[in-house]
């Protein structure tokens, strides 16, 4: 009898570390274990933070990481440093195409002061998108956050991420489509 409440928290908390991105279950959400065939993305036409119109297609050519996050998103505040340094990494191969479903734009600015990434609105590499009422989440199936997928040169998904995407883990998958073999 002693076991039985132990066992009911771990069945409750192990799930629940999954759903929030903090821990990885299944094979299938490390960079090794996808060898699914690629997908086409939805057509994506937005506008970014800015105003500026944006579609995925401006990027064809480029490697996109598609990422959908939230302000109130705790592991999406843990993950944005590393989605920025995977652009630097890329060496101007890789674009970050951030997606936020927020309610209001104050709350997207404050999340990126927080991090103290403001210059990134000046990056030719990293388009802030917000969709507060979630038609791009919607349209790739977004069900948790964070969710990044991974778009190669054909503007095909190749990987998903759900949960932290962590550099160090995405290299090895990354490196197969980069025109360098290892970037510094």
């Amino acid at each position: 009898m002693k076991w039985i409440l132990p066992l009911l928290m771990l069945l409750i908390i192990i799930p629940g570390l999954h759903y929030t991105g903090f821990i990885t279950l299944f094979e299938s959400d490390s960079p090794e274990g996808n060898n699914r065939t690629p997908i086409s993305p939805p057509r994506l036409q937005v506008q970014t933070l800015q105003g500026k119109d944006f579609a995925l297609q401006q990027l064809k050519g480029k490697i996109i990481l598609l990422n959908f996050w939230a302000s109130w998103c705790r592991p999406c505040y843990e993950e944005f440093p590393e989605l920025i340094t995977a652009v630097h990494w890329g060496r101007g191969e890789i674009h970050l195409v951030a997606v936020s479903v927020d309610s209001s734009k104050q709350d997207i600015e404050n999340f990126l002061k927080q991090l103290g990434e403001k210059p990134m609105y000046n990056h030719s590499h990293i388009h802030i998108v917000w969709d507060p009422e979630y038609k791009i989440g919607k349209q790739f199936h977004v069900l948790k956050f964070p969710e990044t997928f991974v778009l190669d040169r054909n503007s095909d998904i190749v990987k998903k991420y759900t949960g932290l995407f962590l550099l160090e883990k995405a290299k090895p998958f990354l490196i197969k489509f980069l025109s360098v073999e290892e970037p510094r």
